[in-house]
């Protein structure tokens, strides 16, 4: 019998306790100043930075700003000269390699988002696999974690000698993201299980439209660009944004459709059309 009224006797005092503690008024913790930088780069993919490494290397050092970097994509469809490596093992590697580029700098907040990396000149093919929505809550997230006074970021729309759509989808991305920042109606949420089958099957028609209206452009293109005349692999992945692999499949599906292309295997191999087919086409 003591030792039941002994246990109500703690259990009261605990609910007491409990109880008074909830009555007190919650202070809700300031800003982690972990997180604030006085400047936020936004770019699309890891070595994109590159293009004001000095100014950055000039605010860090001689003016002692804080800076933070945002990668949109990891790279994963860029081509590869220099070893085997392509698509998510690439993908690995420019992120391994852009965070300890960060690094020398002394950026230690380096953060990526799940933007698949996409080879087009059209803002929009890029936003749509990225999956906009997510990627804009990501990029609002982060924006208020960092609050910074200044986002460097890429032209959100096409410019001379540039039209990457990659490119003009982060700068969408960080003029939204300031836009939206200081809203307090836009809340993060996590979407229900249905709604992300539905958005990821979605997002997965859009890609598949894309990436069929992409390879045919670039077939034509392909062929167009070859009536000119030799062209070297390495120039052909650089001028499409593609990898070799992909050539080569291309150039296999070129095969099929009855254009006679030449391949020459080697360092220095490319792609040329047979002068027969030229003067054809010409004629």
């Amino acid at each position: 019998m003591k030792r039941f009224l002994l246990g109500v006797v703690v259990l009261a005092g605990i609910l007491c306790g409990a109880r008074g503690q909830s009555d007190r008024v919650q202070v809700i913790k300031g800003p982690d100043e972990r997180f604030k930088v006085d400047i936020l780069v936004v770019v699309a993919h890891p070595d994109d930075e590159g293009g004001v490494t000095p100014y950055l290397a000039r605010a860090i050092y001689d003016e002692h700003k804080r800076v933070a970097v945002v990668y949109t994509t990891r790279g994963g469809s860029g081509g590869n000269d220099y070893a085997r490596e392509h698509g998510p093992a690439l993908a690995d590697i420019r992120e391994q390699e852009a965070r300890q580029a960060c690094a020398k700098l002394g950026i230690t907040n380096v953060w990526f988002l799940d933007g698949q990396d996409t080879a087009s000149q059209n803002v929009l093919n890029s936003l749509a696999n990225w999956g906009h929505g997510q990627s804009l809550e990501e990029m609002v997230r982060i924006v208020r974690l960092t609050r910074p006074e200044i986002i460097i970021t890429w032209m959100p729309a096409i410019f001379i000698g540039e039209n990457h759509g990659d490119h003009q989808a982060a700068g969408v991305l960080a003029t939204e993201a300031f836009d939206l920042a200081d809203d307090s109606t836009l809340v993060k949420r996590s979407p229900r299980r249905h709604e992300r089958e539905s958005l990821a099957s979605e997002q997965s028609e859009v890609r598949e439209g894309a990436q069929r209206m992409n390879r045919i452009d670039r077939l034509t293109a392909n062929i167009l660009l070859l009536h000119g005349g030799r062209r070297t692999t390495s120039e052909i992945a650089r001028r499409f944004e593609v990898s070799k692999r992909t050539l080569f499949r291309d150039s296999a599906a070129l095969g099929e459709m009855g254009v006679p292309i030449v391949t020459e295997a080697g360092v220095h191999g490319g792609y040329t059309l047979m002068p027969d087919y030229s003067q054809l086409r010409s004629s």
